[in-house]
């Protein structure tokens, strides 16, 4: 089956439009645009550490995190001292 009738059989069973997207290719391209990589830890840690402050942070919740960089990033700057969502 084709990668364009797998994703019209999704969008008949309901899906909206924008999930679609997510499925084949493109979702594909994303994930591998957006891997981790470790030259990434210090430039992502900076700019947490700019947005914190001097916040005191519990718990962080990250809603649609594909594969939660921004969690990795902070469990680094904040020592695993948080709890991370």
């Amino acid at each position: 089956m084709s990668e364009n009738s797998q994703l019209e059989r999704k969008r008949r069973r309901g899906e909206t439009d924008q999930l679609v997207q997510w499925y084949g290719q493109f979702g594909d391209d994303y994930a591998d645009r957006n891997a981790f990589e470790d030259w990434k830890m210090e430039p992502g840690k900076k700019a947490f550490q700019r947005i914190i402050g001097d916040i005191a942070v519990d718990s962080v919740l990250e809603i649609g995190s594909n594969i939660g960089l921004n969690l990795i990033y902070l469990n680094e700057l904040l020592n695993c001292g948080v709890d991370l969502f």
